[in-house]
């Protein structure tokens, strides 16, 4: 019988995640975690292998598929992200006048 590969855990906020991983220590099956930058809880923090952004879906297989994971779960809560958030770098006032003239064009 062959041992059986990684599972990946896209980890998300809340305690859901830890729970997942704790259970699969205890189990035959290794666990290979991966967290969403500024998503998952201080708590659970110290249980990830790595860390990705929100968007770095390529990064999240690349690092997958280097540990040898084959099935992937999603677990854990994400914030949907702020658009002026992502333009501007943070949510200030003086960001929507030059938005305000990009959309324009």
């Amino acid at each position: 019988m062959s041992a059986l590969t990684p599972l990946g855990l896209i980890a998300g906020n809340g305690m859901l995640p830890y729970r997942i991983i704790e259970n699969l220590n205890k189990s035959e099956r290794a666990v290979f975690a991966l967290g969403i930058l500024g998503e998952v809880a201080d708590d659970v923090s110290a249980n990830m292998d790595a860390w990705v952004g929100i968007g770095q879906l390529q990064l999240a297989r690349d690092l997958m598929q280097e540990a040898g994971v084959r099935d992937v779960v999603i677990v854990g809560s994400v914030q949907r992200p702020n658009s002026m958030r992502a333009v501007c770098g943070w949510s200030n006032a003086r960001c929507l006048k030059p938005s305000a003239a990009i959309m324009r064009c």
